[in-house]
């Protein structure tokens, strides 16, 4: 029970430290983790993974914001924004940046 218990705080205190932004290639590790979501999407997962972390690094000024956009695209293979991965300061950001990068996010998944 102790060592689950050990385990679970260990897991959501690395969560809370991850951050794209941070890392030495964040782009190509953006795209390692969105591409196995996309393959079900696209015949070229790495090109929406590269085209959804141009629009997102373009678009989304917010260091915090941008994160956990891109964590949320590569873990579920499109764009979200989980409540749990910002400040709740931020949270008012979201409905704003999902609505400024649903046109060039849809254009990247489907071609359009």
């Amino acid at each position: 029970m102790t060592a689950a218990l050990l385990v679970v705080l260990g897991a959501s205190a690395f969560a809370e430290s991850y951050s794209f932004s941070s890392m030495p290639d964040p782009r190509g590790e953006f795209i390692r983790l969105c591409a196995p979501y996309m393959i079900k999407r696209s015949d070229h997962p790495e090109a929406v993974c590269d085209c959804l972390h141009r629009q997102a690094v373009a678009m989304v000024e917010d260091v915090e914001v941008r994160d956990a956009l891109l964590y949320g695209i590569s873990e579920t293979g499109v764009p979200t924004i989980d409540k749990a991965w910002l400040p709740p300061v931020k949270e008012e950001q979201i409905d704003r940046t999902m609505t400024r990068i649903a046109a060039p996010s849809m254009a990247c998944i489907y071609g359009k």
